[in-house]
């Protein structure tokens, strides 16, 4: 799962949120001088992401996307994720994307004290670009894989996901709909919302 659903998965409560979105963002050594509360939401970052990569629905999808992708494949189904959440959004969440994604630029203002540096500045331009709502459309998922590819040191085929998007979309669909719900029941267990 991508940024959205970490956030939608982060039981309404600001420091797991937080700590949740910062889970791919800081090393074991800054993590270690985070706040419990915030720990916490590292660990359910973690918790999320484990649980993600061993669920066999999730293998199905990464099946689906091998030809383009090979090993990188389940790095695409987790942003693919995240445009498949929003669509669905209505089925998993009671509040309006767009209010809850202007709560969750609001909760990081709150807590964007404990980054500093290029982390903060990154973290400042993904608010201001409304990074969240990029999972809502097909342009905004190109622009997330373009950014993707431009960042990996690898060779990559990340911007042909939105073919596979295209092509497999039904099937996605239908299976994150079949995935998701374990997720969110996995979830209910650690932080009980």
């Amino acid at each position: 799962m991508n940024y959205l659903a970490h956030m939608q998965l982060s039981c309404s409560d600001d420091y797991l949120l937080m700590g949740n979105f910062l889970g791919d963002m800081l090393d074991l050594h800054e993590t270690e001088k985070l706040p419990a509360a915030y720990q916490q939401g590292v660990k359910l970052h973690r918790l999320i992401d484990s649980y993600t990569d061993t669920h066999p629905v999730v293998s199905e999808v990464n099946k689906l996307l091998h030809p383009n992708h090979h090993k990188y494949a389940p790095v695409v189904s987790d942003v693919i994720f995240d445009f498949f959440l929003a669509l669905n959004w209505s089925k998993f969440e009671s509040r309006p994307l767009e209010s809850f994604c202007q709560m969750v630029y609001q909760i990081i203002g709150d807590h964007m004290h404990l980054l500093s540096g290029r982390k903060r500045n990154m973290v400042e331009h993904m608010v201001s670009d409304n990074f969240l709502m990029k999972y809502t459309n097909i342009e905004g998922m190109q622009f997330v894989f373009n950014k993707m590819s431009a960042r990996s040191r690898y060779v990559s085929n990340f911007p042909k996901a939105i073919e596979d998007i295209e092509i497999h979309y039904d099937e996605i669909n239908r299976l994150f709909n079949l995935f998701y719900p374990d997720l969110v029941g996995e979830v209910n267990r650690f932080c009980r919302c």
